[in-house]
This record gives structure tokens, sequence and C-alpha cells, in this order.
């Protein structure tokens, strides 16, 4: 039932409409939450937003893995891999690579500017060395 409800998330997230995309990536966040993600998934996620020939899954996803809790110690090392790919995929001046559209740019940023949200606190306290380091605040 799980790997059900996941394909059906996953294809909401290629979906073009922007209020579907928005409603899957908050129904991920709480499939998420509530049954946790594996490495594989998260990588799943990455090569999504990383992928330029399908640049509406790339929107998607972008706002999917921005809802991901890097609290949680079995996602923190994926945090800087993650971060990383989403301010490339907002990134407009890479030489020799697809250049990702508008919204995808911008779900980017807003899933970048969300896991920082999420994870400022606990990094201001030293909490969670192992995932981002302080210069990707920078």
């Amino acid at each position: 039932m799980l790997a059900s409800w996941k394909a059906i998330i996953e294809s909401t997230l290629e979906r073009v409409e922007e209020p579907l995309q928005k409603l899957a990536s908050e129904t991920f966040k709480a499939l998420v939450a509530q049954y946790g993600i594996s490495g594989t998934e998260i990588e799943r996620c990455i090569k999504k937003v990383s992928s330029g020939a399908e640049r509406v899954g790339q929107r998607g996803f972008a706002l999917a893995l921005g809802e991901i809790d890097f609290r949680v110690p079995q996602n923190s090392p994926w945090a800087s891999k993650v971060v990383a790919a989403l301010v490339k995929n907002a990134n407009t001046n890479l030489a020799n690579e697809v250049v990702a559209d508008g919204e995808s740019r911008r779900n980017s940023l807003l899933a970048v500017t969300n896991i920082i949200s999420v994870l400022d606190d606990s990094y201001r306290q030293g909490m969670h060395s192992d995932s981002l380091s302080p210069s990707c605040y920078r």
C-alpha cells in the first residue's frame, strides 16, 4: 500500500499544474514524516531535479526535497547533497548545461530556504555538524 501511495505522489509531483505539485509536496512531507525516506528515494528525487530532460518533474521534486526534515539522523547526511543539487538547479549561469525553467529555479530556491530555515536553529546551537557546514549559509 505504501508503495502505491509513493507512486501516486511521485506522478503528481511531475504534473504541470502548480497547485497539484504543491499539494503533492505537502503530501510527500507527511508521508516522509510518518514512514521515513530511504537514501535510494532521496537519490531518485535528486536525479529528477538534476534532469534537464524533464523540466516539469524538476519543479515538483524540487519542492519535495525541501520538505524532507534533515534534522532526522538518517536524513542528515543527505542535506549537503540535496542543497547542492537544488542550488545547481537554481543557477542560471552554468556553462554547457541545461538551464532549468523559471518555475523550477524558483522551487529550488524555495526548497533551499525551507531546508536552511528548519535547520537554522539547530545549526546555531551546533547540533548537526554532520550535514551542512556553516559555509553553506554564505
